[in-house]
């Protein structure tokens, strides 16, 4: 072994391997990303997504898939797959069949919403509520949350022009 006498000056090999180092590791982050860019079309080869963008804490990350997987078992559903990011508890959960069945997204909610509920998640992660979770907020949210947002939504846009009729829940009428 040859020994470099000046450590804090490199020798050419000990450059070259760093460099080697850096361009496997750029090669490596460039095709996780493209992967991971490529989930939604590869998806889509199945033929129909019901897609969900829920967040859990990090121990039921795992098992979310498992256990609607094992709900599902009886049904036409292909594939049940979850990814994303994990980093702040986020979840892109997707279930595909061969074509729209209705009772697979029967199926599917409310049980997925109450199952994340009941492990501590929220029914939205990083894509928000709009019109599709805006009856599934309750599952995630009190209703006297869900009141302090209506509060919070008309003082900061009393003419409702800002996203009208997403995000909330219609509140009960009181008598």
């Amino acid at each position: 072994m040859k020994c470099n006498p000046n450590p804090t000056n490199p020798t050419a090999t000990e450059k070259d391997k760093r460099k080697k180092k850096k361009s496997l590791l750029t090669w490596l982050i460039n095709n996780l990303w493209e992967l991971r860019e490529n989930i939604t079309s590869g998806l889509a080869k199945d033929g129909y997504s019901y897609k969900y963008d829920i967040s859990l804490p990090h121990e039921n990350f795992y098992a979310c898939v498992e256990v609607l997987r094992q709900h599902l078992c009886h049904l036409p559903v292909i594939r049940v797959c979850g990814y994303g990011h994990i980093g702040d508890g986020n979840i892109h959960l997707n279930v595909t069949s061969k074509a729209y069945n209705k009772e697979v997204l029967q199926s599917i909610e409310p049980f997925i919403y109450e199952w994340t509920a009941k492990v501590g998640g929220s029914v939205s992660a990083e894509h928000g509520i709009g019109f599709k979770k805006r009856d599934a907020v309750h599952f995630s949210k009190s209703s006297r949350a869900i009141a302090l947002m209506h509060q919070m939504k008309n003082m900061m846009d009393p003419n409702g022009i800002l996203n009208p009729y997403k995000v909330l829940p219609e509140l009960p009428v009181s008598n």
